[in-house]
This record gives structure tokens, sequence and C-alpha cells, in this order.
């Protein structure tokens, strides 16, 4: 487990025992983290910096973390990160409403693959299909975007407007037949 600390330059990284109970392992210092994801295999943590970077940690060893790479200059000030669930690809959402899609096979060489931009304001959520092939990102206009990953276009298929007001998460349900939002509203 990892938690930010609010307005501190760290993450920490916790350890559960068999009953359940934390216990704190290391402390990684960044510049101002924004948030932090785990890969699926819990191996690398996404963390989107105040520097317009998304640092990428080894974690296998979580008492002995390493800086395995870097999404150097994302445009804008990144939000949030998800990992693909089958693929070594990472979603990042930008304040500047930005969604990229990079794959991260190489953390030390990150290839970007997309770009989208319909957002148009800050993405404070984005997750990818159980399948891979669609990612969705939820703004703060209260918005929800979708993209198939598998097409050259880079224009959404799905602009949702749920009166959420800013969307703080969304997931797939269902197999990827379904997708939830929740927004700041309550909803």
């Amino acid at each position: 487990m990892a938690a930010v600390q609010y307005n501190g330059n760290g993450i920490l990284l916790f350890r559960a025992d068999s009953s359940g109970a934390l216990s704190p392992v290391s402390t990684i210092t960044s510049n101002l983290p924004q948030a932090a994801s785990f890969s699926p295999d819990g191996a690398l943590l996404a963390v989107p910096t105040v520097d317009n970077a998304v640092e990428l940690w080894n974690v296998r060893d979580p008492a002995h973390p390493s800086l395995a790479g870097k999404v150097a200059d994302v445009g804008a000030l990144p939000t949030y990160a998800a990992f693909a669930n089958r693929s070594a690809l990472l979603a990042i959402g930008t304040d500047a409403g930005r969604v990229s899609v990079w794959d991260v096979s190489d953390p030390a060489v990150p290839v970007q693959r997309h770009s989208y931009g319909d957002p148009h304001a800050a993405v404070y959520a984005t997750v990818f299909s159980p399948d891979d092939q669609t990612l969705a990102a939820g703004n703060g206009d209260g918005l929800v975007w979708a993209w198939h990953l598998d097409r050259p276009d880079s224009t959404a298929y799905l602009a949702l407007d749920g009166g959420l007001g800013r969307v703080s998460d969304v997931r797939f349900l269902s197999g990827g037949a379904r997708l939830v939002a929740a927004g700041d509203n309550g909803t």
C-alpha cells in the first residue's frame, strides 16, 4: 500500500501483515507527488509530480524502492496516472485536459502511444477496460470520455455529462460492459 503525503514530498509505503495491520516499510522522496498508482503486478509505482512528470518507481522490494524511469514532460501538471490491466500501458491525465498513453514496458525509456485532448478541463481519473482496448477519463467539468485504443484517430467515441461535478473516479464493471463514475457532488 502507498500513501501520498498531503503538501509533502513523500510517498509512504506500507506492508500489511496476515491480520491486515499496516506497518511502514519505507518512504519515497518525490517533488510534491499528486497521487500514486501501482502496476497490476505491484512492481512499479507511478507518481505524478508538480514538475510536469510522472516518476516510475521500482517497488519490487518495498524496503528499497528505486527510481526506474520517468515520463519526463507531459506538457502540464499530471493529476492522475493509471496502469493498464494486461499490458505495460500507463494513462496520464493532466490539469490542462490532456490524456496521454505511454508504453512503460521499459520504464527507463517510456514511449508515448496516444494523446487525447477532448476533455478540455483537468482530468482527475483514468481507467483502462479489463481487455485494455478502451480508455476512459473523468474531468473537472463533470464529463466522462472514452477512446478505443486500437483506432488510429484521437477522437473520443463517448462523452457523457452525468451532472457529477468534478469526476473523481471512473471504473469499468461487468467485464467492461459498463462504465461508472463518481463525482464530488455525492453521486
